[in-house]
C-alpha cells in the first residue's frame, strides 16, 4: 500500500511538472514582445508563419544579439544563424550547407544569445511584420 501512494504520488508530481512545462512552452510561443537577458534565452519562434532567422531578430538593436540555434527535428541537429557583424565568422556559416537556419518554424523554440539584455523586446512573427 506504502509503495503505491509513492508511485502515485511520483506520477501526479511528474504530471504537475510536465504540465507546467508545456504551459510555460505555450506562453514563450505565444508571447509577441520579452525582456531577454544577456547570455542564453529560449524563447518562442514567430507565431503566425515560418520566418527567416533576419528577419525574425530585425526589430532588435543593432549588435545586441550573437546567434540563434533551433532543433532540426528531421535531421537530429541544431541548426544556426549567427549575427555576422557581431560574431566575428564569415558570412557562409549561415547558408544551409553549413548548418544555417534558412527559415525558422512557426511556433518552435529558439535559443536566442544576446550580447546585452534588452527589455521589451520584440521578435517578428510573421515575414512581413512591422517592428512598430
Amino acid at each position: 500500500m506504502i509503495r503505491t501512494r509513492r508511485k502515485a504520488i511520483a506520477v501526479m508530481a511528474a504530471a504537475i511538472a510536465v504540465v507546467a512545462l508545456l504551459g510555460a512552452s505555450l506562453g514563450m510561443a505565444f508571447a509577441n514582445t520579452t525582456s531577454l537577458s544577456k547570455g542564453f534565452n529560449l524563447v518562442g519562434g514567430p507565431l503566425l508563419a515560418d520566418t527567416a532567422p533576419a528577419t525574425w531578430v530585425s526589430c532588435l538593436p543593432d549588435g545586441s544579439w550573437n546567434a540563434i540555434y533551433v532543433w532540426d527535428t528531421t535531421h537530429q541537429r541544431w541548426l544556426h544563424f549567427f549575427n555576422v557583424d557581431v560574431a566575428g565568422v564569415p558570412g557562409y556559416v549561415n547558408e544551409s550547407a553549413a548548418g544555417g537556419i534558412i527559415s525558422i518554424p512557426k511556433l518552435s523554440g529558439v535559443a536566442l544569445i544576446m550580447n546585452q539584455a534588452v527589455s521589451g523586446a520584440k521578435l517578428a512573427d510573421s515575414p512581413g511584420q512591422a517592428c512598430s
